[in-house]
């Protein structure tokens, strides 16, 4: 499931991305969800960070879209950001917040089009990607997109997924046969990481959506670089 935000006080503009979306999501074959909010108090006071993609009005009443998108990052360091407005010269600001693109108004379909393809030429390659696992009574088909992490421990194995934890035996060795390299890394012996959901490097440690998992000395450098190298050009 992809989560998208729209923050549009216009309701014009609102519905348009919405039209928007449902027509790209077809030609992708992707499921998505779409959460509206017409100004961006309402927005921040509603905030978690669950969303893939915030389209962010600019021009709003009560505060406006950079203001709003300053406060987004103390929350959420990592959703890609996309300004909507009527005016090209707001662009160069959007560095300060780590914008990944703009989209003028009037939209057009084929500039959303080109915006979207980019955004989600990362994001996408895990959308249609499931991991079988076997339990005692039967498998368990768990989706790329909602696996956060994966903890070994003896010989059991427990898959943290947004949708909450699953116990089951396994190997780790096979696990990081069959996850894709490009999406997945090892910050330590005992875990897996989708780096999808890494909000965020302190020390040793990493923060994976809400939760923090341990990076060992030996395996911290290269679990850096995996991350530099997935985030790519959203790191400034």
């Amino acid at each position: 499931m992809f989560r998208i935000a729209i923050v549009e006080d216009e309701r014009e503009y609102s519905e348009q991305l919405s039209g928007y979306i449902s027509r790209y999501a077809l030609g992708q074959d992707f499921s998505y969800d779409i959460a509206l909010f017409s100004d961006g108090i309402t927005f921040l006071t509603m905030y978690q960070p669950i969303y893939d993609i915030v389209f962010m009005d600019i021009q709003m009443p009560h505060i406006n879209g950079f203001e709003a998108s300053q406060r987004l990052r103390e929350l959420d360091p990592t959703v890609r950001l996309v300004f909507v407005t009527r005016h090209t010269q707001f662009a160069t600001s959007g560095y300060e917040v780590e914008a990944s693109g703009f989209l003028v108004k009037p939209v057009s379909y084929l500039s959303f089009f080109t915006l979207m393809d980019r955004l989600m030429r990362t994001d996408l390659r895990d959308k249609d990607c499931e991991l079988v696992i076997r339990l005692r009574n039967g498998i368990q088909v768990i989706p790329y997109a909602e696996l956060m992490y994966i903890e070994i421990s003896g010989h059991s194995i427990k898959y943290v997924t947004e949708k909450g934890p699953i116990e089951a035996s396994g190997s780790f060795s096979k696990l990081e046969e069959v996850l894709p390299k490009s999406s997945f890394a090892r910050p330590s012996n005992s875990f897996i990481v989708h780096l999808k959901f890494v909000k965020g490097i302190v020390g040793n440690y990493v923060q994976v959506g809400t939760e923090t998992v341990p990076i060992s000395r030996a395996r911290k450098k290269e679990f850096i670089l995996n991350v530099m190298r997935y985030f790519g050009d959203r790191l400034s």
